[in-house]
Order: structure tokens, then sequence, then C-alpha cells
């Protein structure tokens, strides 16, 4: 086996233990999740920040 066939079975290793962590990280973190989408609390959002402007305005002016 010659230095660049070692060279190519070393980086190799190195790419597969890097799937493998990187399979391992995603395995423990799959239920860290928030069970609303993002979407939803940037909506409810919207609507509170509508909802005290216009409260603000009306009410207390």
């Amino acid at each position: 086996m010659d230095h660049h066939e070692q060279h190519h079975q070393h980086h190799q290793k190195e790419r597969e233990e890097k799937k493998k962590h990187q399979k391992e990280y995603e395995r423990q973190h799959e239920g860290d999740r928030s069970p609303i989408h993002p979407a939803w609390i940037f909506g409810v959002g919207i609507v509170l920040a509508l909802a005290a402007i216009l409260v603000w305005t009306m009410f207390l002016s």
C-alpha cells in the first residue's frame, strides 16, 4: 500500500467518524424541538403587539 492510498484511507475513516458523530448528535437532540411551530409564535407575537398598540392609542390617550 503506497502513501497515497494510506492517505486516502485515513481521510475516508475521518469522514466516517464525523458522520457517525453527527448521527449520534442528531439522535440525542431529536426530542429537543418545540411542539409549536415558530410561525405560530411569530403570529401570536404580532397579534399581541397590535393589541397593545391599539389599547395604548385608544384608551390611554
